[in-house]
């Protein structure tokens, strides 16, 4: 994890999501002790103001400190270790990330076979363009009739 702040809508870019499911989750996440939340109040009345989300570390130290401030610190935050088990249930397991990857590449496959199934198809040209390169053509004819006449 990074100490870098992130708020909702360059997160939502980032990870391909939406600003309302981010919103939905982060409300969790600050609930678990999993991120920090800051607001920042907006100078113009009538604005909402910035939040900045940064996640929460569990460091080593935390872990293995003695026993009087460890306890009092899972007294204020939650154990470390119900912190590290909702991380747990978030994060990918790693035969479930081979899985989703040769998932993926199976889907780029059978995209780019489509595509290329695709590509005579699009050259066709559709009712609308067969429709103006007739009357195209028929006001050819008929301004090479009157040139005759």
């Amino acid at each position: 994890t990074s100490n870098k702040p992130y708020n909702l809508k360059s997160l939502a870019k980032a990870t391909k999501t939406t600003v309302e499911q981010l919103n939905h989750a982060m409300l969790s996440f600050l609930d678990k002790g999993l991120v920090i939340c800051k607001e920042f109040p907006s100078k113009a009345n009538g604005r909402e103001g910035k939040k900045l989300y940064w996640a929460t570390t569990v460091t080593l130290s935390d872990n293995n400190g003695d026993n009087d401030t460890n306890s009092k610190k899972k007294q204020k935050k939650g154990s470390d270790g119900a912190i590290q088990k909702e991380l747990s249930k978030l994060l990918a397991t790693p035969s479930e990330i081979k899985e989703m990857n040769e998932l993926h590449t199976t889907l780029e496959q059978r995209y780019k076979r489509i595509q290329e199934e695709l590509q005579p198809l699009l050259q066709i040209p559709t009712m609308k363009e067969l429709d103006d390169a007739i009357d195209a053509e028929e006001q050819k004819l008929k301004g090479l009739e009157e040139e005759i006449d």
